[in-house]
């Protein structure tokens, strides 16, 4: 997929709200939509991590940071097909769920 805007890492705002979040997830619809899901930064009030926000990409600006999210592992392994970005293979399959 492309046409995205903005990537993995990125530090993003709200220009209606300034809040600002790390791209975490990157959303596209079937009608030509794409959203972003950003890790907000900071604690709300009660001192808990806050919700993570979906918004359209016309509502984001850049900030000019971006934060290094690495590559994951996924699974419990330490192969080199485990070592990976992206989703995983089959997680139901590889789970015993199927």
């Amino acid at each position: 997929m492309s046409g995205a805007r903005f990537g993995f890492g990125e530090v993003l705002r709200c220009k209606l709200t300034g809040i600002k979040g790390t791209v975490l997830c990157i959303l596209y619809y079937s009608t030509g939509c794409i959203h972003y899901m950003l890790s907000p930064q900071g604690l709300n009030k009660e001192g808990n991590m806050r919700e993570y926000l979906y918004l359209d990409e016309d509502r984001l600006e850049r900030t000019g940071k971006t934060i290094d999210i690495g590559q994951y592992t996924h699974g419990k392994g330490g192969s080199s097909e485990e070592k990976r970005s992206g989703p995983m293979a089959a997680p139901c399959r590889r789970q015993g769920k199927l």
